[in-house]
């Protein structure tokens, strides 16, 4: 592709990501034999499309944001801790305590999001370094929390049975 035509492409997808992301989205859902033949490559491409949004974070961005991180620890509390808490608490409002759909509910609010979300961000315009300071603790500290959470819930559960 000449570079010329890889500029006018990369402008494309630029200025409309947002509505090419939600196309695709649509299109898996309208085809999904085609989403189910392109099932195999979405683990490389996914591991590509974080490999470049890695790539695209600039080094004097992510240490800017680093400097002031009062920020990135805000969303960084808001996605392992308040995201969980609000939903089971307005969960809660309809649903009973031991209910499946409630726990279900909650432990996917406190799933972090994709480390490749830096790469929809650049789509998007948003801040590539924030979103990566906030995707790698969070992803990192996953492993700890999604446990606990569970834990709670069945705790939870256990108590409400009594």
């Amino acid at each position: 592709m000449p570079p010329s035509a890889r500029g006018a492409l990369t402008a494309l997808i630029r200025r409309h990501g947002a509505w090419l992301m939600a196309a695709g989205a649509g299109l898996g859902i309208l085809l999904p034999d085609l989403a189910a033949a392109a099932n195999p490559a979405l683990l490389p491409l996914s591991c590509l499309t974080m490999f470049l949004a890695l790539l695209r974070v600039e080094p004097t961005a992510f240490i800017a944001v680093l400097r002031r991180p009062g920020l990135g620890i805000v969303v960084i509390f808001w996605i392992l801790l308040a995201c969980p808490v609000l939903v089971w608490c307005l969960g809660r409002l309809v649903l009973p305590a031991d209910d499946v759909f409630l726990r279900a509910m909650t432990l996917i609010a406190a799933t972090p999001g994709m480390m490749s979300a830096a790469a929809y961000g650049v789509l998007l315009g948003t801040d590539v370094a924030l979103l990566t300071l906030v995707g790698l603790p969070t992803n990192i500290l996953a492993p700890v929390i999604l446990p606990a959470v569970a834990l709670l819930l069945a705790a939870g559960r256990r108590s409400t049975r009594r």
